[in-house]
């Protein structure tokens, strides 16, 4: 049993669908769970806890959604050595060209931080709703490799 976080950024609430259905996992499998909007997280807070879900859309060609910019500016100048992390993004590879670009960013500030990225990143693409089991069964993958 551990503590986890899941910092996320939502603006249609795409993101915010899927962190739900992932968290739902990680609490089946008795995890204290902390939803957190990226508008209101402070990256020391993140020291809290055993396990740092970041969550973001992508937006354009490959940009962070527009909250989560400054956080992560800010978390890649801290060190967060050893501390288990993993990372969710969605993106759209019919309608841009670069698919998933925040989740490339993620995986590269989680190795800035020094962080130990526990899972590959979950990529997905296009439309989130109807797809639940999808995000649970990762979810419950994830729980199974995070060990406190």
């Amino acid at each position: 049993m551990g503590k986890i976080i899941f910092v996320y950024a939502t603006t249609s609430g795409n993101t915010e669908w899927v962190v739900k259905s992932v968290s739902e996992a990680m609490k089946e499998a008795g995890n204290e769970v902390t939803l957190q909007r990226v508008e209101g997280a402070k990256v020391d807070d993140l020291n809290n806890y055993d396990l740092i879900v970041l969550a973001c859309p992508t937006y354009g060609e490959g940009q962070m959604q527009e909250y989560f910019d400054p956080f992560y500016k800010e978390f890649i100048t801290k060190k967060f050595t050893g501390k288990k992390f993993a990372s969710i993004a969605l993106g759209d590879s019919k309608n841009y060209d670069v698919f998933c670009g925040a989740a490339d960013r993620l995986d590269e500030g989680i190795k800035a931080v020094e962080g130990v990225q526990i899972m590959p990143t979950l990529r997905i693409d296009g439309m989130v709703y109807g797809r639940e089991e999808e995000w649970k069964t990762w979810g419950k993958t994830l729980a199974s490799v995070f060990v406190k």
